[in-house]
């Protein structure tokens, strides 16, 4: 696995950190062999892959701290987005991924077009051109 982290201190960011931007043009390999974390100083977290397909049982987008530094409960494991556009109910885009094993469903991976990791973690989609 290769790691992108970025550390905070209490919510700020560390002075040292710079925007990190990984460009995955669609593509889910090896974007999700990379993974991110983002801390906020107190005990909680959020991490998963550049791609969003959570690979380990701590991923999470929200990771609260109970009693630090040991307990800590998933709050928001993932989150699963659908897009319909106006006038095209029957068409729908999910920009999820999930592996089912050797499956990934669905894939929304093919709309990722950029992720990006300073303060917070932003992905960047191309839905319909």
């Amino acid at each position: 696995m290769h790691y992108i982290a970025t550390l905070s201190n209490h919510g700020q960011p560390h002075p040292a950190t710079s925007p990190l931007t990984v460009h995955t043009n669609g593509q889910l390999e090896p974007h999700r062999h990379k993974e991110w974390l983002l801390t906020n100083g107190l005990g909680g977290f959020a991490c998963s892959t550049v791609v969003g397909c959570n690979a380990r049982r701590y991923h999470g987008l929200l990771v609260a701290a109970t009693t630090p530094p040991v307990g800590r409960m998933m709050a928001v494991n993932r989150v699963g987005e659908l897009l319909h556009f106006d006038g095209r109910e029957d068409v729908t885009h999910e920009l999820a991924v999930n592996q089912f094993r050797d499956t990934f469903h669905p894939r929304g991976d093919q709309y990722l077009q950029r992720f990006d990791l300073g303060e917070t973690a932003r992905w960047e989609y191309l839905v319909e051109g």
